[in-house]
């Protein structure tokens, strides 16, 4: 026992120096688009739809109003993705048959897509984010490498195709194989975690950690990620997994893969109106490629803010070392407009004039 103690403590050393090591890197070749999924929550005929099928389990607190609710800083993102990412292939919009009034739907780089365009109709209507992102691989014409966002994520630095693959298309991820505490905050990702990575529970994650020390151990994740993923590496699989909450690149192979390997899961989830407990999420997408080992370390600094924490939106959004966040509404009505007014002054202030997307 000791033996093998020493010898996954050697993996750890020679992946964190082996880390040090310069390679450089080509530029990429192919293809990306991004992904954007968007709701107007305070649509009136969407409310109503939404109202005739919310009580079909739907999971507690997972369909209230702060999962749907937009307040005007959509269009920011939009701004921010020409501003930052001018090097895009395709930007497709993904909704229910909403479309911003804003919108220049005639921009050559545009593409809107309704769920009805790539969703089996017996899983239709849908207000469920995951059953929407489950189905990205059915999207006509979507490159086989995409960036995911969220409507609540947002570029605020220059960012270029080699911050999301590497040249040989492998997305770069952030894996810090933080425990998950099983609590009353935590529970829903703690039973999700659990059971996608019980999904997983045949790969072989020593080996895939053996392989590559340098991206487990990479001394970019710090002290306590690498203690983290020591802990992983120690039991033989990840007892959590701390993912950015940002643009995430994904393959259209990688989504396919997923419903051949998990098609009895990945139907349930999409069968599934509203979010539900026993939903696999889009992060079984960097699981999946974590444990087949087809990844690269992503390095890229990035910020989780909550609505309410607008001096730290602040700070976010003008610190120039920050290449991502995420806007995450949690936020109750006490105080929520002036706390929107204040949020859109900042990204305003950000990026005071409209994009080529914009009318």
């Amino acid at each position: 026992m000791l033996k093998a103690l020493f010898r996954k403590l050697w993996f750890l050393c020679r992946g964190y120096v082996s880390s040090f090591a310069h390679r450089r890197e080509g530029s990429v070749g192919f293809p990306i688009d991004f992904v954007i999924t968007w709701v107007d929550g305070s649509d009136p005929r969407w409310l109503e739809l939404k109202q005739r099928y919310s009580n079909d389990g739907t999971a507690e607190g997972e369909s209230g109003e702060c999962r749907y609710r937009d307040y005007g800083i959509f269009k920011y993102w939009f701004r921010a993705v020409e501003t930052y990412a001018p090097w895009v292939n395709k930007v497709y919009l993904v909704t229910c048959g909403q479309v911003p009034s804003w919108l220049n739907l005639d921009h050559p780089k545009l593409v809107l897509v309704r769920h009805e365009d790539y969703i089996n109709p017996d899983f239709l209507p849908t207000f469920n984010s995951r059953a929407i992102e489950l189905n990205f691989h059915r999207i006509k014409g979507l490159s086989e490498h995409f960036v995911y966002f969220n409507d609540d994520m947002f570029l605020t630095g220059p960012v270029s195709p080699e911050d999301f693959f590497t040249t040989n298309g492998d997305p770069k991820l952030r894996c810090i194989a933080k425990p998950v505490v099983c609590d009353p905050w935590n529970g829903l990702w703690s039973y999700q975690f659990f059971r996608m990575i019980g999904l997983m529970k045949d790969r072989d994650w020593t080996n895939g950690i053996e392989r590559h020390p340098e991206k487990w151990f990479s001394h970019k994740w710090g002290a306590r990620g690498i203690m983290y993923n020591w802990g992983a590496y120690l039991h033989d699989y990840p007892l959590g997994m701390e993912f950015s909450h940002v643009g995430q690149p994904v393959r259209k192979a990688t989504v396919g893969k997923i419903w051949e390997q998990f098609r009895e899961q990945a139907e349930e989830t999409s069968k599934h109106r509203f979010r539900a407990w026993n939903d696999l999420s889009q992060f079984i997408f960097l699981l999946f490629e974590i444990a087949s080992d087809s990844w690269s370390p992503d390095h890229m600094h990035s910020e989780y803010i909550e609505f309410q924490e607008t001096e730290k939106l602040q700070s976010a959004l003008f610190d120039s070392t920050i290449k991502q966040i995420c806007l995450n509404d949690t936020y109750r009505n006490v105080g929520f407009e002036s706390r929107v007014k204040r949020i859109l002054d900042l990204f305003e202030r950000k990026f005071p004039g409209k994009c080529s997307l914009e009318y």
